[in-house]
């Protein structure tokens, strides 16, 4: 049976690198023919597919502030902090708002200020290269901003 299984595997992994073996053709080739005295001079086009804008990254999307029992329970972020993607993970009891890119200290600063006023209470830190604040609202809900995104967690 081992054998049998890994004859298969053997085989499988034969056929896998033979699909990826190439073609000395490219079926889309951008390579200049050879030049020739006869030939005319050849113009590259205005608009390349490296230059076009569908093929040039862009920054990603920012998405709507959520609206659920846990966003409910901070208050809105500032424009300045851009939220990428949300997401509830019902397992662990908590809502998570990923940001576009790192907050700064300042903003922050700023919204963990906000977090206070609405009655979270405060355990901030600066270290090296994280800064971050973890709060509980007395409520059941606890809250953490990091650099990089709001966690907001209901007690279970």
């Amino acid at each position: 049976m081992k054998k049998l299984i890994a004859l298969l595997l053997m085989t499988v992994l034969v056929l896998s690198l033979a699909a990826c073996g190439g073609n000395d053709t490219p079926s889309n080739s951008t390579s200049a023919p050879p030049a020739s005295t006869n030939a005319p001079a050849q113009t590259t086009p205005s608009s390349t597919p490296e230059s076009t804008p569908e093929s040039t990254p862009s920054a990603p999307t920012s998405v709507e502030w959520p609206d659920n029992d846990y966003t409910a329970q901070v208050p809105q972020l500032p424009e300045a902090i851009k939220i990428l993607q949300a997401y509830e993970i019902q397992s662990q009891g908590n809502f998570t708002l990923d940001f576009v890119e790192q907050i700064t200290y300042a903003d922050g600063e700023a919204y963990a200020e906000e977090l206070t006023s609405a009655g979270y209470t405060v355990e901030a830190s600066e270290q090296i290269d994280n800064w971050y604040f973890n709060g509980d609202n007395g409520a059941g809900y606890k809250v953490k901003l990091l650099k990089n995104c709001l966690i907001i967690e209901k007690s279970q």
